[in-house]
């Protein structure tokens, strides 16, 4: 007859096993296959120890994604530590106003030290800034036309030899010229492209060198519902988004290789100056929504804080459509 005394004393045993498994630091590769091991520990479920103990089963990918959901990393909580990113570089164009603004201000709250860019509206970049610096961000400004190739190229170089790294790309400079293309001007049609399509271009450009180098890198491109939807009188706005879009795609395959992803946000009618112009046609519009209101530049923040952090790191070459409904 079993020893009910021995018995206690292994399921004790088991006990202080199961504890010690599941709050000891995760070693770098498993004891026993010397493979790699998952970041993330399993479960605290004493039923499921001897299961999750098995190397197979601790690496999978569905047995990752299931850990993962549960929110467990070492036995703590893991909301909001994926979306942290302390230590990162960002740059953010246009990042004075709108969704720039609240762009910047999103990515400092997580840590990063953000360079606020933009041409003109000085008065409002330094009111972003102090917004940052107020909550305890930290972030400069950087004032260039990201048209402008040279001037990118001294700013963004610039970036690099005075903080050592450029981690993280929001191309969100971007203008529009309304108007039918029987009246729009030739020049217009220029200024457009070359901000908004040439501008993204550059910065992509520059920035992905530093990026390539470090094996790590974040670009996030700021794209428009137009681009997909086409609107009358935006044809040259239209174009120059869906030329980002294009971009995007392309560059997510060539740098892939080199762990940088590359993604868009497209908003649809964003509160903003530019839709504080439109008169009695926001109202027509905002009843067209499914969500019935227009979104804020922190509903757009909110997706580029994301597609900026390790919580996606399997995501690139996407376009994110962010406008309630207004476009499926």
């Amino acid at each position: 007859m079993p020893n009910p005394v021995k018995r206690h004393s292994k399921a004790r045993r088991d006990k202080r096993r199961s504890h010690d498994f599941l709050t000891a630091p995760l070693a770098s590769v498993c004891p026993q296959c010397k493979a790699p091991r998952c970041p993330i520990a399993p479960a605290p479920v004493a039923a499921r120890i001897r299961e999750e103990t098995s190397c197979r089963s601790r690496n999978s990918p569905d047995r990752r994604a299931a850990l993962l959901s549960e929110g467990r990393l070492l036995g703590r909580k893991t909301h909001g530590m994926a979306m942290r990113l302390d230590g990162r570089v960002a740059l953010v164009t246009g990042g004075s106003r709108g969704i720039g603004q609240a762009a910047a201000i999103k990515l400092a709250q997580a840590g990063a030290y953000v360079l606020l860019n933009f041409v003109q509206n000085e008065a409002a970049a330094a009111e972003t800034l102090a917004l940052i610096r107020g909550a305890g961000g930290q972030a400069s400004l950087l004032p260039f036309d990201v048209a402008d190739t040279q001037a990118a190229e001294q700013a963004i170089g610039g970036v690099f030899r005075d903080r050592g790294r450029i981690d993280i790309l929001v191309n969100n400079a971007g203008i529009s010229k309304d108007g039918l293309i029987l009246t729009l001007k030739a020049r217009d049609w220029d200024v457009m492209i070359g901000t908004n399509l040439k501008g993204v271009f550059n910065c992509c450009r520059i920035a992905s060198r530093y990026m390539v180098k470090a094996r790590w890198g974040r670009i996030v491109n700021i794209s428009s519902v137009v681009a997909a939807s086409g609107n009358a009188g935006q044809s040259a706005y239209g174009a120059s988004k869906a030329g980002v879009e294009g971009l995007t795609r392309s560059l997510a395959r060539e740098l892939a290789s080199r762990n940088i992803c590359v993604n868009a946000v497209a908003p649809g009618l964003i509160a903003s100056d530019m839709t504080a112009g439109m008169n009695g046609r926001v109202e027509k519009i905002q009843r067209s929504i499914p969500l019935k209101r227009l979104g804020v530049p922190e509903d757009i923040a909110q997706t580029v804080l994301f597609l900026a952090s390790e919580g996606a790191s399997y995501i690139t070459g996407q376009v994110v459509h962010v406008n309630g409904g207004l476009y499926m």
